[in-house]
């Protein structure tokens, strides 16, 4: 998962030719062709925050899911259940 994450953040980070010397974000130009938006850098701005955000959030639930070796074992009735007791 972590890798898949790591790949859709590498993709999301290519640019693509818009012309002479002139790149923009692929992700960014396909949206805007298929959406029929404006070239607006307020709209780029949001949607390049908004993959960020999900791509943070993505790699933070891995994080929590994949890797729970870190969390503090659970507690009931005062006796400790998981690997450690």
């Amino acid at each position: 998962m972590a890798g898949f994450l790591l790949y859709l953040a590498s993709r999301a980070t290519q640019d693509c030719t818009i012309g002479m010397l002139s790149y923009d974000n692929c992700w960014w130009l396909w949206v805007r062709e298929q959406c029929g938006l404006p070239a607006s850098k307020l709209l780029r701005a949001g949607f390049l925050e908004l993959v960020g955000l999900l791509l943070l959030g993505g790699l933070i639930l891995t994080v929590r899911y994949v890797f729970p070796l870190w969390r503090k074992p659970y507690v009931s009735n005062g006796k400790p259940h998981g690997p450690d007791s």
